[in-house]
């Protein structure tokens, strides 16, 4: 290995597990073979079951970089609030136990970090599929330097980055400013980058690299019941609070290109779903869309 001044800012990779014992050693392997070697690997185990949680472990024994906390069931947002409290690296990163990156992820992430010290620096991934198929959803634009209005808009537009808190490395003095809220299970990384660029200042540098070396596995599953509308839900209130708390200028673009369009989605999900019409979730996704049937017609 090589000394650590050819490696001079350490990346703390932040890993929530949670009952994937199919895949977390295809990422952990991943990772710990990156060609860049300042890294901490910090795996949240929340309360495993199936054998993920033995793996951790494992891992632990064979690479001094590997740390290791098990805890209770509490979901994905106090595994990662956790993995940040842990994190004594210069950036964070966080990556999904069932995805997996390319071997140059961080060194290729690292030239940027180091050339322009930003506050946060935004990539993109490719979807990846169970037959090796992968499908790039991004166009790659050229590397800059953005505002943090822009970066808001980019977000909801989707076309170069989304609000995914994977594919982005955060510096270790903004990242411990907010949290996940557990209160949400269904668009909580949304809320997450929303409060965080509300404290981001004039002085904080987000980057965007076309960086696109992040695997985002998708698994198979039912598209009525991969989530409850219950949880699905969370995201209209999410927006709604959005809504309220940006400037005028987000507040509208938001209700018009995301809050309107998914309101009419989940209703129709809940009609492909079956769902109970006299539900107040039924009930207000269709009152909504009725009320806004004309800035739903005009709007591309």
């Amino acid at each position: 290995m090589s000394t650590s001044s050819s490696y001079p800012i350490k990346i703390s990779v932040v890993i929530p597990v949670f009952n994937i014992v199919d895949f977390l050693p295809i990422c952990l392997d991943s990772v710990l073979k990156q060609t860049y070697k300042n890294i901490e690997v910090i795996l949240i185990d929340d309360g495993s079951t199936d054998g993920s949680e033995k793996i951790c472990d494992q891992f632990l024994s064979i690479d001094s970089r590997v740390k290791v906390y098990h805890k209770n069931n509490t979901g994905v947002s106090d595994s990662r609030n956790l993995g940040v409290r842990m994190s004594n690296g210069d950036y964070v990163c966080f990556i999904d136990g069932d995805d997996f990156i390319e071997h140059e992820y961080f060194e290729n992430a690292v030239t940027v970090l180091s050339t322009h010290s930003p506050t946060l620096l935004i990539n993109s991934y490719k979807l990846y599929y169970a037959n090796n198929k992968t499908i790039d959803t991004f166009k790659k634009g050229e590397p800059k330097q953005i505002k943090k209005e822009e970066f808001l808009k980019g977000i909801f537009e989707g076309l170069y980055y989304n609000w995914a808190p994977v594919s982005k490395f955060y510096h270790l003095s903004i990242i411990r400013k907010v949290t996940f809220n557990p209160k949400y299970s269904y668009g909580e990384d949304l809320l997450f980058i929303f409060d965080l660029i509300k404290i981001l200042s004039e002085d904080d540098i987000v980057f965007y690299a076309p960086i696109c070396s992040y695997m985002y596995f998708q698994r198979e599953s039912s598209a009525c019941y991969s989530y409850p509308i219950e949880k699905k839900y969370d995201c209209i209130k999410i927006c709604e609070y959005i809504i309220r708390n940006a400037d005028s200028e987000i507040s509208e673009y938001v209700y018009l290109n995301y809050y309107l369009r998914f309101l009419i989605r989940l209703k129709y999900r809940m009609l492909e779903c079956n769902y109970d019409k006299m539900s107040a979730y039924y009930i207000k996704c269709s009152s909504v869309s009725k009320e806004n049937w004309i800035t739903n017609l005009i709007n591309p």
